[in-house]
């Protein structure tokens, strides 16, 4: 009998053990956004042009790598933070999320805005004692 990798550990680097730490950071990240190993795979053929994240050999491509996943936490932790004002703020004001519509497109992936909205739903918040 061999036990089964779990799901989570689905698309894990087989050789995992003789790679950079960066890999186990790698894995923390992809764990802690529930993604799998495919969506660091997708970054590496992205960047790089390379399949894998195994495949990977210098340490500054892991590094770029832990980057882009560093970036979308940031985005992923900021957009909730913006649903977390807006449901604060749209239990007093419902005209919070008509406001959205003018926003460019795709602003949900965007730091910048992302980042100037949650301060100003922060300050909108905290003016009305909310916070």
């Amino acid at each position: 009998w061999q036990p089964q990798p779990s799901m989570r550990a689905a698309g894990k680097p087989h050789n995992w053990r003789q790679l950079p730490a960066e890999v186990e950071v790698t894995e923390a990240q992809l764990t802690n956004m529930g993604l799998p190993w495919s969506y660091a795979d997708a970054i590496a053929k992205r960047q790089f042009g390379v399949a894998k994240v195994a495949w990977l050999k210098k340490p500054e491509q892991l590094k770029a790598v832990l980057a882009a996943l560093h970036v979308e936490q940031e985005k992923r932790g900021l957009l909730g933070n913006v649903e977390e004002l807006l449901k604060l703020l749209g239990e007093h004001d419902p005209n919070w999320r008509v406001d959205l519509e003018h926003l460019p497109k795709g602003w949900e992936r965007r730091r910048p805005i992302l980042k100037s909205l949650v301060e100003t739903l922060r300050a909108a918040a905290s003016a009305r004692g909310l916070l």
